[in-house]
């Protein structure tokens, strides 16, 4: 559990922090989860292990964040592209990018993801963050289609779709790439012109 206290963190403390999420992100991307130790980030961010779970609380905690740094990236990336003027293809480029993100890493998604979905604190918050700004980001390209009411709505039940595909995907039921985003569409579509 990281340290409580009402003294906000210095700006070394800060850089410290960032520091090892810095090297943790790439150590558990290219190691995965279960062959990612303490001791290795705090050996690669000149600290010590007693440092590391300070500043992040646990091995989990600090997964979910490196996770949720590099998820939040893909979801600026696939929402940064301009709209082509068609919703349903709009939303499937972005659903397209984050399925490609964790295709690309097919190896350590699937134990981040399980972390960050069932990490509490800060971390858990992060992750939170991340899956409400992607409802948000489809609400925006949603709204005109089916007004300002129900674009909430109707992006959770998207990205709920995303969330199917996803898991199928990292099960080993769709095929490929091409594939899950073909059964996005179709979900999407029915979502979309019911």
């Amino acid at each position: 559990m990281p340290r409580m206290s009402a003294v906000a963190p210095t700006p070394k403390a800060q850089q410290t922090a960032k520091r090892i999420l810095d090297v943790a992100v790439v150590a558990f991307f290219d190691d995965g989860f279960e062959d990612t130790s303490i001791s290795r980030i705090a050996d690669a961010a000149n600290v010590a292990p007693g440092t590391v779970l300070l500043h992040h609380g646990s091995k989990s905690e600090l997964a979910t964040k490196a996770f949720a740094a590099r998820i939040a990236e893909a979801v600026r990336v696939a929402t940064a592209t301009p709209p082509t003027g068609s919703t349903i293809d709009d939303v499937v480029s972005v659903v397209r990018n984050l399925l490609a993100f964790y295709e690309a890493h097919l190896d350590v998604a699937p134990a981040l993801l399980r972390e960050a979905l069932f990490t509490g604190g800060d971390a858990g918050r992060a992750y939170a963050a991340t899956v409400e700004a992607t409802v948000g980001a489809l609400a925006m390209l949603v709204r005109g289609e089916v007004g300002d009411e129900r674009a909430f709505v109707v992006a959770e039940g998207l990205l709920a779709d995303y969330l199917l595909v996803l898991l199928r995907m990292l099960r080993g039921e769709l095929s490929d790439l091409t594939t899950a985003v073909d059964r996005f569409r179709a979900l999407a579509s029915t979502r979309l012109n019911p």
